[in-house]
């Protein structure tokens, strides 16, 4: 009766050591990745998210802002010049320090969500980008046939002429031309906002940012209750369960070690396998479901975010597979361990 009392108290410790280490694990994928800016930066460099934006996404957007309003340029012209009023280094501190104040605001170690981006430093460098990028392309117009005179009538509304005047006067009237066209970037420049909240843009029409952010209220709770846990706890919980198993089994050192190597063997055996199993096979589905679902967006930028949802889903489960192997080959070498040096007659299992 003892015996079968005892069998079933290992195999309950058993369960739970494997529950903690689940548990353990998910939490520290959870604390250590999901809540943390960092994992998300890396994502960004891992998928080359700044050249993609810039090679891919950015020629299938609108100018954002307009800041040249309507001026006659081909969509190559226009990602170029977006590419120089907003440089890929400015993007890439933008949208890390976005960032920075969105994961604290998330674990609710701050109430205060900054999410608007500064677009006074822009502004104030874009008139100059585009008048170089303007001379460059009206010193490209070709000379007027004899005889044909430009109409410059509607280049204060952006409509460059088709030609030039050639000979002497062709630098006054390019210069006239860009002095016209400018007047025009310069009003839209000037009517583009100097911040754009972030916050602002996601929330409805007839909703307050304050409604808005109370969506989110239960979402923070949970990372709150998540990062209140210390790691250490499920470490010392997994300890703890191993020395009951190695007491319940004692004197008998041997049998205690099969058991406290079978534990952690099994367990750490069934996380990874089922972990690797979900690694090869759940990224490319949630690729595929942000690719589906992401139908407001350019075919470039949904396949962006499909390919990073998928990036970091698969390092998640790696964070899974590496500690739940260490755990499984520790259990295999107690295992084996506990049959060195067997005695002839052998110990009671």
């Amino acid at each position: 009766m003892l015996s079968i009392l005892r069998r079933v108290a290992l195999i309950f410790l058993a369960v739970i050591f494997f529950l903690l280490l689940a548990a353990g694990l998910a939490h520290g994928a959870i604390d250590g990745k999901v809540l943390e800016e960092d994992f998300y930066k890396e994502q960004l460099e891992k998928n080359d998210f700044y050249t993609v934006v810039y090679a891919d996404v950015m020629p299938e957007l609108e100018a954002v802002p307009d800041y040249y309003g309507s001026i006659q340029l081909s969509d190559e012209e226009v990602a170029q010049l977006t590419a120089r009023i907003f440089p890929p280094e400015w993007l890439k501190a933008e949208v890390e320090r976005l960032l920075d104040n969105l994961m604290p605001w998330l674990r609710s170690n701050t109430d205060n969500l900054d999410m608007a981006v500064d677009l006074e430093a822009i502004k104030e460098d874009a008139s100059p980008i585009i008048r170089a990028f303007l001379r460059q392309k009206i010193d490209s117009l070709p000379d007027c046939p004899p005889g044909q005179v430009p109409d410059l009538s509607s280049v204060y509304r952006g409509v460059l002429p088709e030609c030039l005047p050639g000979g002497p006067i062709r630098n006054a009237i390019e210069e006239q031309a860009l002095n016209e066209a400018m007047k025009f970037v310069d009003v839209n420049i000037s009517l583009a906002p100097d911040t754009i909240d972030l916050v602002d843009e996601a929330k409805s029409s007839g909703e307050t940012r304050e409604q808005f952010l109370s969506n989110f209220d239960g979402l923070r709770r949970a990372a709150k209750d998540v990062t209140r846990i210390p790691q250490a706890a499920f470490y010392g919980g997994m300890a703890a369960v191993l020395g009951l198993i190695m007491a319940l089994n004692m004197p008998n050192w041997r049998r205690a070690l099969r058991w406290m190597g079978g534990t952690m063997f099994f367990s750490g055996l069934i996380l990874a396998v089922t972990f690797a199993i979900l690694a090869s096979m759940v990224p490319g589905q949630v690729a595929d479901a942000v690719s589906e679902n992401a139908t407001d967006l350019p075919t470039a930028a949904s396949t962006l975010l499909g390919n990073m949802a998928s990036s970091g889903t698969k390092d998640l489960a790696m964070g899974f597979i590496l500690p739940s192997a260490i755990i499984a080959g520790l259990g295999l070498v107690c295992f084996l361990v506990s049959f060195v040096n067997a005695r002839r007659n052998g110990d009671q299992a």
